[in-house]
């Protein structure tokens, strides 16, 4: 999980047209990570899907120019 200005800032967008710096970043290197993220983040955070919230980072292809 990082919290740092930097890698919080990477992510204030996605294809919309909103931007909203988020809470946190996951970048997971496993199932384990992603279910004890998401366990934190649902005892801690409302789930709204437009808001200061936790990006979750599954997959960077950056030939593509693409994340999941």
């Amino acid at each position: 999980m990082r919290f740092d200005e930097s890698s919080r800032r990477l992510y204030v967008n996605d294809a919309s047209i909103y931007r909203m710096v988020p809470i946190g970043v996951v970048v997971p290197r496993d199932e384990l990570d992603v279910e004890r993220a998401l366990e934190v983040c649902r005892r801690r955070l409302a789930g709204q899907s437009v808001n200061e919230g936790v990006v979750f980072v599954l997959q960077l292809d950056p030939e593509a120019r693409t994340a999941v």
